[in-house]
């Protein structure tokens, strides 16, 4: 039996110098297979998050040229680049995690890189929260809406609830 792993509660854990392989499962194993599990999902859940802000970029970009800046009043027109910022923000948080996958644990699975792949995928959550909020205020000024203010700050508001989990607890 594994020393390190299956021993009584009660039994005081032997020092093992020479690894002794034991018939049943090892928790240390099982343990690590779920860090490698949790953090391939993590990471999958990036990459997707990366294609949304990518195709959003893109049709922030296709708004602005399409409009031009001579037609887009000052206020809208800031509101558009403030969207184009927070998207570029996104797209610099998501990169983050999977270069640190690659080049610091070297394709590794580790607490903190899985622990910063969530950090990354909030951070990323909230800013295109407030991209989308700048879209809508753009589009509720460009139709003249009475509120446009109230428009961004709810539909930021209903990203963030229901993109984030703390909703669905």
């Amino acid at each position: 039996m594994c020393a390190a792993c299956h021993a009584d509660e009660d039994s005081p854990v032997a020092i093992v110098l020479v690894p002794v392989r034991c018939s049943l499962p090892c928790k240390v194993a099982v343990a690590s297979q779920q860090l490698s599990q949790r953090l391939k999902t993590s990471l999958d859940e990036l990459r997707m998050q990366m294609l949304g802000v990518q195709v959003l970029f893109g049709f922030q970009f296709q708004s602005l040229s399409r409009w031009g800046s001579t037609k887009l009043r000052s206020l809208s027109a800031s509101q558009t680049v403030c969207a184009l910022a927070a998207l570029l923000a996104s797209l610099s948080v998501l990169v983050c995690a999977p270069a640190q996958h690659r080049l610091v644990e070297e394709g590794e699975a580790s607490r903190r890189l899985w622990a910063v792949s969530e950090w990354c995928a909030e951070i990323a959550l909230a800013t295109m929260a407030l991209a989308l909020g700048c879209v809508a205020f753009s589009l509720a000024a460009h139709v003249r809406f009475q509120h446009p203010l109230l428009v961004a700050a709810l539909t930021s508001a209903v990203c963030l609830m229901v993109g984030s989990d703390w909703v669905w607890r």
